[in-house]
């Protein structure tokens, strides 16, 4: 750690540095090369970082329920993202210019796992008992079907994943 002694704005610096250019959310825009430190502990030149969050992508799972129709308008409404990519079991009926729909069997992750590709992914699957039909069913969505995505966006780089 670097420490700076007698100037009020190496505070400013520091603060600055941990809020914006450590974030691991952001990857266009402005061209920042950023290197970090590994959980190995190697300085690792990482991907782009930008100030301003623009241009960012995100993939999300659960979009046709009731939080997953609210969080897809709001990420569609917002300039922030180009792009939004939607992981559902049959067709959604969403139309929108920077929706990608994704029509997939989540009990299959090797069939998709190559088309999750985000700065930001958000799980937003769930389901009841009595629409799962059974405990272990409803354990297959809740835990297992979610955790395949995490994992699958961990792999790609996927920087940050919000449950």
């Amino acid at each position: 750690m670097v420490w700076f002694v007698g100037c009020w704005w190496a505070g400013l610096l520091v603060c600055w540095w941990a809020l914006f250019v450590s974030t691991d959310v952001c990857r266009g825009g402005d061209l920042w090369y950023v290197p970090s430190i590994s959980k190995e502990g190697r300085t690792l030149t990482k991907q782009l970082r930008c100030l301003i969050y623009i241009n960012m992508k995100a993939a999300v799972i659960g979009a046709t329920g009731a939080i997953g129709k609210d969080l897809v308008s709001q990420l569609l409404a917002d300039d922030q993202f180009e792009q939004v990519e939607i992981f559902v079991r049959k067709e959604a009926g969403l139309s929108h210019p920077k929706l990608v729909s994704h029509v997939v069997d989540f009990s299959h992750p090797e069939h998709w796992a190559g088309d999750v590709r985000a700065d930001v992914a958000f799980s937003c699957m769930g389901t009841t008992l009595h629409a799962a039909g059974s405990k272990a069913a409803q354990y297959v969505v809740d835990h297992d079907y979610q955790l395949h995505f995490a994992c699958v966006a961990r792999q790609n780089d996927v920087d940050t994943f919000v449950l």
